[in-house]
Order: structure tokens, then C-alpha cells, then sequence
């Protein structure tokens, strides 16, 4: 089974909604939850994940998101972590280049990326200021993606929890280290 990169959808569905038109300062508040089977750092388990986002657009063709994502993964021997993302987004207006390739940049600030043990230690955490800077062809064909740290300590800049350096800290507790 596929994993779902579950730390990252705030931000995601921010800039799938960004390209979509609605009205200035008209702002949009979701909440949700749901579980799902899923494999994370190479363990099978249980993920369990709710979330709370509120997003609206600007006059200038800007927008903005904030909300939080807290998903807690229980594996199949009984040990778990709660991965917590929450933070502040501005998506700047996209801009057309001269060559036809459109830039979207996308500002995150008090930005939080937390991997703790389920009711236990830390094991990992980031805060700061992200710029996240994408160009695309005419065609919509991604060219480059950028990440930018402006401040804070972020080792783990992507917020992806199957990432390398997230295993790093989940696999071994998983594991029972």
C-alpha cells in the first residue's frame, strides 16, 4: 500500500486551491479526520488524522492558508508517534516570465513539524520561516522546485514523514530502539 504523505497536504491543497478564483478575504474553514492502513518507515500500522485548515484569497491574486494536521500512526507492534505540522502560509500572486514559464512562490512562516513518540520523548522538531519557489513550463510541467530556509532550525524541510531524515528518528523507536 501506498503511504499518504499526510504532513504535507495543508500545503498542498493550498496551492491546488490557490489557482482555483473565489473572492477576495472570502475565507474557507475546513476540519476533518479519518484512519487509513499504512505503512510508515517501512512498519505496517494504523494512521489515524485530523486536521483543521482555513484559507482565502487576496485582491492581488495572492493567498493565504493556516491550520494544523496531527496524525498519529499506531504500528502493528503496538508503538506509535504523532507527526504534528501546523503553520501560516502566503502564496504569492504567480508571475509569467518572459520565456512563458509561470513562478509561484509560497511563504511559510511560524511553520511547526513535530515527530514525538506516542506519549513519550521528542524526537524531532522544526520551526521557522520556509520559501518554497516552483517554476512551470507553459505546458504545467514542473521545471524546478526550490526550498528555501530563512530562519529557524529545520532539518527536515520537506515535513515528509517517510522521508530519510524522519525515518531516521521513527524507524528506530518503531523498531522498539
Amino acid at each position: 500500500m501506498r503511504r499518504l504523505s499526510v504532513a504535507l497536504s495543508l500545503p498542498i491543497i493550498a496551492v491546488l486551491l490557490s489557482a482555483a478564483p473565489a473572492a477576495a478575504g472570502d475565507p474557507t474553514h475546513l476540519a476533518d479526520s479519518f484512519s487509513f492502513a499504512s505503512t510508515l518507515c517501512g512498519f505496517d500500522g494504523t494512521t489515524n488524522v485530523q486536521f483543521i485548515d482555513n484559507f482565502g484569497s487576496y485582491a492581488d491574486g495572492g493567498s493565504y492558508d493556516s491550520g494544523q494536521v496531527l496524525e498519529t500512526f499506531v504500528a502493528d507492534n503496538n508503538r506509535g508517534v504523532t507527526i504534528f505540522f501546523a503553520g501560516h502560509e502566503y502564496n504569492y500572486p504567480p508571475v509569467v516570465n518572459d520565456d512563458g514559464t509561470i513562478t509561484r512562490r509560497f511563504l511559510y512562516s511560524e511553520a511547526q513539524f513535530k515527530i514525538q513518540a506516542l506519549h513519550g520523548v521528542l524526537l524531532q522538531q522544526n520551526a521557522g520561516r520556509l520559501l518554497v519557489t516552483i517554476v512551470r513550463s507553459p505546458s504545467g510541467d514542473v521545471l524546478s522546485f526550490t526550498v528555501t530556509v530563512l530562519a529557524g532550525p529545520n532539518p527536515n524541510t520537506t515535513g515528509d514523514e517517510n522521508s530519510a531524515v524522519s525515518c531516521a528518528v521513527i524507524g528506530p523507536y518503531l523498531g522498539g530502539g
